[in-house]
């Protein structure tokens, strides 16, 4: 099942710069307390995605209860931040397509330098419901 997801607010876009930003992203654990990990984050296709490799807990974790929460302070003044609040949807990286542009546009790599080119990856579409933008006028 593929989420409707609205276009992404000029001021998120800005803030991304055409970056892969270093976010740290909150899933709810099975005892609902919350797990959060930091992960890079981008704007890939006009969505908001996330790599992981696909044995990790917050994979785990997004399929009993989708919502997310993920905090991405500004590169240069980390009193400055990005906050999105949403549901997630999980999918295969068939082929590794997605982890490999990544590594390609955002690392300069042919491949990643940490893992196996079979390894298993899933990606992660944000559906956002909120954003929060420190700094800005009110709330997008």
């Amino acid at each position: 099942m593929t989420l409707a997801v609205e276009p992404i607010p000029e001021d998120v876009v800005e803030f991304f710069g055409g970056a892969m930003l270093l976010g740290y992203v909150a899933t709810a654990r099975p005892d609902r307390d919350l797990a959060i990990v930091p992960m890079g984050v981008v704007i890939h296709e006009g969505v908001i995605r996330i790599s992981t490799p696909a044995d990790t807990f917050k994979v785990r974790n997004l399929k009993q209860d989708p919502h997310i929460s993920v905090c991405l302070p500004y590169p240069e003044d980390a009193r400055r931040y990005l906050m999105i609040r949403g549901s997630a949807e999980i999918a295969e990286d068939r082929d590794r397509q997605f982890i490999d542009w990544i590594v390609r546009t955002h690392m300069g790599l042919e491949e990643h330098p940490h893992e196996a080119a079979d390894a298993e990856r899933m990606v992660i579409t944000l559906r956002p419901t909120r954003f929060l933008l420190s700094g800005a006028q009110g709330v997008v």
